[in-house]
């Protein structure tokens, strides 16, 4: 008996299969349906849904495979793929379409077909569809898993109650409305939901999960199951940062601490703000951390271990300290180089220098001209630098004593001797001035020489700074730089800043 031989290929190229039976090549085109019914499924075992692209995209013999796969499993009670949306079983169909045979996925069951929101256009809001999703999720093993080890874990903690698992909890503020955590507890007579996050969460059910609970006075934490530090995906990081930083995962080790210890033990990965010269950088950090370590800020619905914020801001007010007296630094440096005439300041490098201070000032709020410092700003440059250093800095005496510098400014800035008050009830360098002037004027009369001590001069300077004396109006145009220079030398008063005043002249 002789029997055929026929020479069967195929191949696939894009959307078309090509298969040849005995050298003639026979042509058969299909397509995944554009206008998807079911655009994503959840795999059985899996936690994230994959575009049903990934199961219709292949020949025909992977297809006619597919669906016998498929059947078995459903016939067996353990149907492979879910609807994304309505969490129902799902089979692959194909239907012919001109030229063309469509590839889809269709609900096992008609009925749940007619009420699922993907089938259902304009009943149900984008919002709805992704939170159903995200509760399709809950179907995976690694979600299974997770959720029994922070289940078993805080039983194991005496200081939470009443822990269930997916137990609804209903609102408070609105009844009818409520939502059905991984597990719930009670600690402190606060009521905290703990919900596994294993894939992307999309941020309007975060949003909305995070605004019932605060709303019902519990407190929402976010569970991970790893920590990617080097590609993170969006849903990490929006939960993270807005978790002051920090997340929290379980796995075995954290169970069996938490059994060991008879407390609830998480796995914390944080950032720790730290200083690199004159920059703020972060660095990673692990730790297992008991619940009792964590600070609980239920109206930020926050639970964290390192106050990342907190440290930040201590860090970055420590950086402008320190930039802010290196400013200060440089801007004694000008002055006492300059003098109060200034002398040098269109010399060498001195020009590019205070237009650096002036620029340093402005990004402070300080605002200054870029040209050239004027006589004004001379005088009260130094006459704040000497009486806050007690000693004379750029005036004529320099150096000399700080008597020399109060006895100047007296005879020559009667206009700025408010900032000059001001700068020694701050720094009681008027007691060094008395000493210096009680010891010049003995000097004086040993000499034979008239004195005219400080004695005669302090109710001048006293009527002045009370604003008393309406003879020797004032100049604050420098009240703002006044400020930043003396705030090593004391606290300024708060009323004077709130009043700093624009105008030039301050009776």
């Amino acid at each position: 008996m002789l029997s055929s031989v026929l020479e069967f290929k195929i191949s696939i190229t894009d959307d078309l299969v090509q298969f040849s039976v005995g050298g003639e090549m026979v042509l058969e085109a299909y397509d995944v349906a554009k206008d998807l019914t079911i655009e994503e499924v959840f795999v059985d075992g899996q936690d994230e849904p994959v575009p049903v692209a990934k199961y219709l995209n292949s020949d025909r013999r992977g297809f006619a495979e597919l669906r016998l796969e498929h059947e078995t499993a459903y016939l067996n009670n353990n149907p492979i793929l879910r609807c994304a949306a309505c969490h129902q079983p799902v089979v692959p169909r194909r239907q012919k379409n001109k030229d063309t045979q469509l590839r889809f996925f269709k609900h096992r069951n008609p009925h749940s077909d007619q009420s699922c929101p993907y089938k259902t256009s304009g009943g149900v809001s984008q919002r709805q569809i992704d939170a159903m999703r995200y509760n399709g999720q809950k179907e995976g093993r690694d979600h299974i898993r997770l959720k029994g080890f922070v289940h078993r874990s805080i039983l194991a903690d005496s200081s939470f109650s009443d822990s269930q698992v997916e137990s609804r909890w209903w609102g408070e503020v609105n009844p009818e409305k409520w939502k059905k955590p991984d597990v719930s507890a009670v600690r402190d007579g606060l009521r905290i939901a703990f919900e596994i996050q294993l894939s992307t969460t999309f941020m309007g059910v975060m949003a909305d999960r995070r605004k019932f609970y605060l709303e019902n006075n519990g407190l929402l934490v976010w569970i991970f199951k790893s920590v990617d530090k080097e590609a993170p995906r969006q849903f990490q990081d929006d939960i993270f940062y807005n978790n002051n930083s920090n997340i929290f995962v379980v796995d075995e080790e954290t169970e069996q601490l938490s059994e060991e210890r008879k407390e609830l033990v998480l796995r914390c990965h944080y950032l720790e703000p730290i200083l690199l010269e004159t920059v703020i950088a972060e660095r990673w950090r692990e730790k297992l951390v008991s619940f009792s370590e964590l600070t609980v800020d239920q109206p930020n619905q926050r639970l964290y271990y390192l106050d990342f914020k907190e440290v930040e801001a201590r860090l970055r007010e420590e950086l402008t300290a320190a930039e802010d007296a290196e400013l200060r630094e440089r801007f004694r440096e000008y002055w006492a180089a300059q003098g109060l005439h200034l002398n040098n300041k269109e010399k060498g490098d001195w020009p590019a220098k205070w237009r650096q201070i002036v620029k340093d000032l402005g990004v402070r709020g300080i605002n200054l001209p870029m040209s050239l410092p004027d006589y004004d700003l001379a005088r009260f440059s130094c006459l704040v630098l000497s009486i806050s250093h007690g000693k004379c800095v750029g005036l004529r005496h320099s150096p000399g004593t700080i008597l020399q510098a109060a006895n100047y400014i007296f005879d020559s800035c009667k206009d700025m001797l408010w900032y000059f008050a001001d700068l020694l009830e701050k720094t009681e360098h008027y007691r060094q001035i008395n000493e210096q002037d009680k010891a010049s004027g003995a000097k004086k009369r040993a000499a034979g020489k008239e004195h005219h001590g400080w004695d005669e001069k302090w109710p001048v300077v006293k009527a002045i700074y009370r604003k008393k004396d309406p003879t020797s109006p004032q100049k604050r145009a420098f009240d703002a730089l006044y400020i930043f220079l003396v705030d090593t030398v004391g606290p300024v008063p708060q009323k004077m800043v709130n009043s700093v005043s624009s105008s030039y002249w301050v009776s």
